[in-house]
């Protein structure tokens, strides 16, 4: 009986010991509303690249502003945290690339990115769903779709005799 107590104390006093090893500190208050403030000010915008300033490392878009509904530009600011996903620079950006950035306000109201995502479409979907030439192709189709006539210029039948 000795042994099993023994055992049910040393069961008791490895597992509150577990317990206080393994045991993490609550983040505090200000930890907590700092990450939320952080990413509550996270904002989006989707759109075409209108230009881009290397000296200044911005770039400027043309999006939809969804309360709106309008059209509206916006400059975001590029610095050393922002991520750039596929290209390696603001160099490699021409007007009328899509961009898709993830950006916030700062103190100065600068618009800072914190990810800029230049959107490629990808060469299968190009090879598969090539963009047709809508004006020179459609005309070509009308051309070759308009039944040809005779020189009598009524069509194949002709004027049926004792039709009139």
């Amino acid at each position: 009986m000795k042994i099993f107590r023994g055992f049910f104390v040393l069961s008791v006093c490895l597992f509150l010991a577990a317990g206080v090893l393994f045991a993490q500190d609550e983040p505090t208050e200000a930890q907590n509303v700092e990450s939320v403030s952080e990413n509550s000010d996270l904002q989006w915008a989707w759109g075409e690249v209108v230009k881009t300033d290397t000296q200044l490392n911005s770039v400027t878009i043309k999006h939809l502003d969804y309360e709106s509904g309008q059209e509206k530009e916006i400059t975001v600011f590029i610095d050393s945290m922002t991520i750039l996903e596929n290209l390696k620079s603001l160099a490699e950006l021409k007007p009328a690339d899509i961009l898709s950035i993830d950006y916030v306000k700062d103190k100065e109201d600068r618009n800072t990115a914190k990810m800029l995502i230049l959107e490629k479409p990808s060469p299968a979907a190009a090879a598969v769903n090539p963009e047709p030439e809508i004006g020179a192709d459609l005309a070509q189709q009308d051309i070759e779709n308009i039944p040809q006539q005779e020189e009598g210029g009524l069509g194949e039948e002709g004027p049926k005799e004792g039709a009139l």
